[in-house]
């Protein structure tokens, strides 16, 4: 495994363990692990496209970020899919104007969740 890769997936891992201690804190930290959880997902995808030798776009559109991996491997397909939700967290509470005051503990730990699964299988993939 390149360096590059370990930096993107020690970022991930970090940015992850993080999102879980927040999220044990309560709902009022819910627009920070949300934005977290995109970010996990993000850095643990541009981790496994350096590992395939493919250029990161400047992007946090996780959608547009997969194009590169659902040609190259099927199998993540379906995971990736489920993440490109997470793309919304990515702005969105960084701006007072879009921060939503309404979020739910189910949408924190569905977007940790699959933040999670993103960091794991990608994890997995490059282990193989």
């Amino acid at each position: 495994m390149s360096k590059m890769v370990q930096e993107w997936l020690k970022i991930a891992r970090t940015e992850l363990n993080t999102a879980k201690v927040l999220s044990s804190l309560g709902i009022e930290h819910a627009n920070i692990v949300l934005f977290l959880s995109q970010q996990v997902a993000e850095k643990s995808i541009k981790a496994y496209l350096v590992f395939l030798r493919k250029k990161i776009k400047k992007t946090h559109d996780i959608n547009e970020l997969t194009r590169d991996i659902n040609v190259h491997d099927d199998s993540l397909k379906n995971l990736l899919d489920g993440a490109h939700f997470l793309t919304q967290y990515a702005a969105k509470f960084r701006y007072p104007q879009l921060v939503e005051q309404n979020l739910t503990g189910e949408e924190v730990s569905k977007a940790l969740k699959i933040a999670e699964d993103v960091y794991k299988n990608i994890l997995q993939k490059i282990n193989e």
